[in-house]
């Protein structure tokens, strides 16, 4: 598909995009829950439709209303339980260890640049603990049962991976623990998982880098409506820098959402050219990018997670900036863009098949 964005500014009010982050998160402690509950404000994109796919492989039943979703008292056993996450890295990170505190094989599915970004710290964890993994270019084969103990996690990878296990380890019979090694990146996501599994009357104490989880723990649901997004907010109000003039409606001033920090970084890129560290908001990158091409340039550090997302969101960003005059330098884990004279493209931009890639073009697609 082939959208055509003209050169213009914009004016009106709306109301900014459920999280992402929080609905997967709230489904899945419902999911785990005895009790029933609704989470609204759902907006139902194919990454948390894949969540709710999984969510019915591993038993649970729910009902999707127009925003919401209600789950029911009723549980059940899938006798051959295979996930079909598509393309959401957070469904199968999160599901995987999850899976295994319920049944003792698993298979499951992806796209093959899904399956390739990989589940290495669960593979550590696994071969300590005697499960098996088969992996193919679509899928992934799990046998065994995840037991409780001490798990150390590399921080500098994924948080995706400490979530999965923080939803996890409460639900087995002995008390574990989580010792996160530094550095540790996306760390406003570890703290959003512990603000739900608090919501959700889960007990545990952190000290330094370790988080300790009773076990034998019972999830406690209540009904909860999504707060809206940060990160998606962001690319709406990107244009208001370049003046439109966009109310977005339906933020948390109180949120613990990493990717608030979008407001300092906006501010900085319009007054400045400015070092900024984005490895705990990586998912900003591809704005960030197109908003320093737009304005003074910048320097960009710890972007190497950004490489291993939907798509090479370093790589894409620069041969589509590049279309339009910006010279952007990739060097290891840093990108350097520089302040440049832009163009009208000659060549069409290409998404990448990457929402994120997408909403950033669509801001300079505007100027």
């Amino acid at each position: 598909m082939d959208v055509n964005i003209k050169n213009k500014t914009l004016n009106g009010q709306i109301k900014a995009p459920p999280s992402k982050s929080y609905s997967h998160r709230y489904l899945i402690s419902s999911m785990l829950s005895q009790n029933e509950s609704e989470i609204s404000n759902i907006y139902f994109s194919d990454d948390i439709l894949a969540t709710l796919a999984c969510i019915k492989v591993f038993g649970r039943k729910y009902l999707i209303k127009e925003k919401s979703v209600l789950f029911e008292k009723e549980t059940y056993i899938n006798q051959m339980p295979i996930f079909e996450c598509h393309e959401s890295g957070s469904t199968i990170r999160f599901m995987i260890p999850i899976s295994l505190t319920k049944y003792d094989h698993v298979i499951f599915k992806g796209t093959t640049r899904l399956i390739s970004r990989g589940i290495s710290v669960y593979e550590k964890i696994f071969e300590k603990q005697n499960i098996k993994i088969v992996k193919n270019s679509d899928s992934i084969e799990i046998f065994g049962k995840l037991r409780s103990g001490i798990f150390n996690v590399d921080g500098s990878l994924s948080s995706q991976f400490i979530t999965g296990l923080l939803f996890s380890l409460p639900l087995l019979d002995g008390d574990s623990v989580i010792n996160i090694i530094p550095p540790i990146y996306s760390k406003p996501y570890i703290d959003l998982t512990l603000e739900i599994l608090n919501k959700y009357s889960i007990e545990f104490q952190i000290k330094n880098n370790q988080i300790f989880i009773k076990g034998n723990q019972e999830y406690i649901a209540k009904n909860h409506e999504v707060e809206s997004d940060y990160s998606n907010a962001a690319f709406l109000d990107g244009f208001n820098y370049f003046g439109s003039n966009i109310k977005i409606d339906g933020l948390n001033p109180n949120s613990l959402q990493g990717d608030k920090v979008y407001q300092e970084f906006f501010k900085l890129l319009s007054n400045s050219k400015p070092t900024i560290d984005i490895s705990n908001a990586i998912d900003l990158g591809p704005i960030l990018f197109t908003f320093a091409s737009l304005k003074n340039g910048a320097t960009f550090i710890n972007t190497d997670r950004l490489r291993n997302k939907e798509s090479d969101r370093v790589m894409a960003m620069k041969e589509e900036l590049e279309k339009v005059g910006v010279k952007i330098d990739v060097l290891k884990n840093k990108v350097v863009v520089h302040k440049s004279e832009i163009h009208k493209p000659e060549t069409t931009f290409n998404s990448h098949n990457d929402h994120r890639i997408c909403m950033a073009l669509s801001l300079l697609s505007a100027r």
